[in-house]
């Protein structure tokens, strides 16, 4: 009786902690349904696209994602896979960000509640145009330095040795406009030490934070060109 309690509890312990770890960091898990209708084919429901993930337009999550294609302007996370004009970084899936490039500034952004692994020292991942990009976990903006680069991206890494084991929102931001939308990949916990970023990496980071924190104060959510819906749905212009 006392080994069956002790499988339990081992077994209950390790249900436990899998729920508490971040999952689908390489976007792999996508499902591609329809949102809403159906009726719009470059809408799909963000909770099946992005599993485990929060979408974000402005300080509000929203609940689909674009496929396969951007906006022409408007704020947007898209997922896009090898039949995309935006093919993916790594894998069969890439996720895009794209922050508003007219009326209201409004930021995109994806995150996920988890626990860091507590033999992590560095969070590694793909990304290309990358300039405008906002790491924070927990609240807290995380330095980031180039580790690697790929053929048409970089491998960007930040120490997290400090927040291992912890449990918080890992959450990526493409908080400035511009004419290039940001793209994430591949995004892995890693064992091994990065070198410290140069100081001009960290004011970069610093006048990000600050403008994070500015726009997050006036921010509104909008809907992707189109005036909202009741129910919080939107009617897209593409």
């Amino acid at each position: 009786m006392k080994q069956k309690l002790v499988l339990l509890f081992a077994l209950l312990m390790q249900g436990f902690l899998q729920a508490q770890t971040f999952q689908n960091l390489d976007f792999e898990q996508a499902t591609i349904v329809p949102y809403g209708n159906g009726s719009d084919s470059l809408l799909i429901q963000a909770s099946a696209a992005l599993l485990d993930w929060t979408v974000y337009l402005g300080s509000s999550p929203w609940d689909y994602v674009v496929y396969d294609t951007v906006t022409l302007g408007s704020p947007a996370v898209s997922l896009q896979d090898s039949l995309s004009p935006f093919p993916p970084l790594q894998g069969n899936y890439s996720v895009i960000l794209q922050h508003s490039t007219g009326g209201s500034p409004t930021s995109a952004a994806i995150g996920q509640i988890g626990r860091i692994p507590v033999t992590a020292e560095s969070l590694v991942f793909d990304a290309a145009n990358y300039n405008n990009l906002l790491v924070t976990f927990a609240g807290n903006p995380l330095s980031l330095s180039q580790v690697g680069i790929g053929s048409e991206y970089s491998v960007l890494g930040a120490n997290i040795s400090a927040y291992a084991g912890q449990t918080g929102e890992l959450v990526f931001t493409d908080i400035s406009g511009g004419s290039e939308w940001l793209t994430l990949d591949d995004i892995q916990f890693s064992s091994a030490t990065i070198p410290e970023p140069s100081a001009f990496a960290l004011i970069s980071v610093g006048a990000l934070v600050v403008h994070f924190r500015r726009w997050k104060s006036n921010s509104r959510w909008m809907s992707l060109g189109g005036a909202p819906h009741s129910n919080g749905t939107s009617t897209a212009a593409l």
